[in-house]
């Protein structure tokens, strides 16, 4: 598990962070949420692999995992 975004990304916007240039803008006094194309082209090697990656929200202060899951080889069908 890796932590990013300390301030956390709110639950409705988890699955979004995948997408190209995905943009959050947080109120004005705190600072915005910019994703260009690395988590994307992340899941899409990921999912060329047959595995998964998800975002999850660990609260506030506690900020946000992103959790990879890649197959053993012997696990995927050819």
């Amino acid at each position: 598990r890796r932590v990013l975004f300390r301030s956390g990304i709110p639950p409705p916007y988890l699955d979004k962070v995948f997408d190209k240039y995905f943009l959050l803008h947080r109120s004005s006094h705190t600072p915005h949420i910019e994703i260009g194309l690395d988590l994307a082209l992340c899941k899409n090697i990921i999912d060329l692999h047959k595995g998964r990656v998800w975002a999850e929200n660990s609260g506030e202060e506690e900020g946000n995992s992103f959790i990879v899951r890649i197959p053993a080889k012997s696990d995927i069908e050819t």
